[in-house]
């Protein structure tokens, strides 16, 4: 993990994504570790983040965090718990 404040004009990498440093985001000034995209919860507990360079998918690093339902267009595992729970 990089510390943020490089004057190089180069941006910073503050968390162990491939993610530069945002200056106009809090946690990056503080170069605190997190992630910019969106943890999404499925069913199963299992969890994707939305953010591509995303290697660390905990609840911590993501100031976002939804259940696959509310993921436009929904979520296959919303059917296939449908179906397990209708037979």
């Amino acid at each position: 993990m990089s510390v943020a404040g490089g004057t190089d004009g180069v941006m910073d990498q503050v968390t162990i994504d491939s993610v530069p440093h945002d200056p106009a985001c809090l946690d990056c000034a503080g170069s605190l570790d997190h992630c910019h995209g969106t943890l999404v919860v499925h069913s199963d507990f299992t969890v994707e983040c939305t953010e591509a360079g995303c290697v660390l998918a905990h609840r911590e690093r993501h100031a976002l965090v939804v259940d696959c339902v509310a993921v436009a267009g929904g979520c296959s595992c919303e059917v296939s718990v449908a179906v397990s729970q209708a037979s």
